[in-house]
């Protein structure tokens, strides 16, 4: 799965990146979201943190049959 990110859009100071959950055929059932403060973060922990939640969603994923 790809992961979504935002910047200050929902609530100002804050980004948050997510990534879906995949069930067995194929949908997207969940989500794994991450909310932080956007001043704690540079672009390259930003990316980290995307991958970082782009693998926990895979790992779920999988465990449902995804």
């Amino acid at each position: 799965p790809a992961h979504e990110v935002e910047h200050g859009d929902v609530t100002n100071g804050f980004a948050a990146v997510a990534s879906p959950v995949i069930e067995h055929a194929g949908h997207p059932v969940a989500s794994v979201p991450l909310t932080y403060p956007q001043h704690e973060v540079s672009g390259r922990s930003a990316a980290t943190r995307g991958e970082q939640v782009m693998r926990t969603a895979r790992i779920v994923s999988r465990r449902l049959g995804g």
